[in-house]
This record gives structure tokens, sequence and C-alpha cells, in this order.
């Protein structure tokens, strides 16, 4: 998915078998299923002319891989404001990989993590992933300078 319009919510089932979806922007909420299978999800909100562009702001979009070894691969923009409810369905164990290309300053806790644009600002926008479910059997991993 490389846009939708302003408003527009999606839904996606990608039913059987391992399924890889690719987002790219949104221009209003989404909800993506994985279905059986191991299943990946890539999330990449970086405008290709301009990476400082959230492709996805103002932006929630919800995964859950459901069953099997489920992906989700996030690229930070640090920039706009995105969330990212990454749902876990107790099947099967999940990793969660976040990506930041610009400088980032990321706060962890036990149910999510956020990119915080501006950290002296108390109104400054963020981008979050929130681990929704059973956070035991969900992997983290954080990349700077996009694991490079």
């Amino acid at each position: 998915i490389t846009s939708t319009g302003e408003g527009t919510e999606l839904f996606i089932d990608a039913g059987l078998d391992d399924d890889s979806v690719f987002i790219y922007g949104l221009g209003g909420d989404a909800v993506v299923l994985g279905g059986d299978g191991n299943d990946n999800l890539t999330v990449d909100a970086q405008f290709p002319e301009n990476e400082t562009i959230n492709t996805m702001d103002g932006t929630t979009l919800s995964w859950n891989g459901e069953s099997g070894e489920d992906k989700l691969e996030v690229f930070f923009v640090s920039a706009g404001t995105t969330n990212l409810n990454a749902i876990d369905d107790d099947v099967g164990p999940n990793q969660v990989f976040l990506m930041c290309d610009i400088a980032c300053t990321v706060l962890s806790r036990k149910t999510f993590l956020a990119n915080i644009h501006d950290p002296d600002n108390n109104e400054t926008s963020l981008e979050r992933v929130n681990i929704v479910g059973n956070q035991s059997d969900t992997q983290l991993f954080l990349y700077l300078n996009r694991g490079n």
C-alpha cells in the first residue's frame, strides 16, 4: 500500500499461508490481519523525496499477525504523529523490529515504545508502537541508523 485517501479506513485480511504486507503511507486508520502462517508487516512512512515527512501522520495502524511466528518491521520517521498497535494473539512468538534513520529519542515501557521528536518540548509529536496483549512472547529489537 503506497497511500489511501484522507480519512479512508483500510481493512486487510491476508488469509492463509505466509504473507507479507508493505505499507508506505496511509490517509486514514487501518487494520491488517495476517491470518494463518508466518506473516510479515513492513511499515515505512518516510516520504521518498523528503525523509522528514511522515506519510502516515495522524493515523493509527493495528496489526495482528494471528497464528504463527509473525514479524513487524517499523521505520521511525522522526516527524508527525502515528500510532501502531501490535496485537499479540498468544499463538507463537512475535518479533518487532524498530529502525530509526534520523536522530531518535526513544522511550521504552513494558507496553510501548515511542520516538519522541523534541524531548525538550512538552507538546512535541511522537511515533508510538503499542504492544497489546501478552508481551511475554514478543521480542523487541531497536536499530539505530537503519541497523548499519
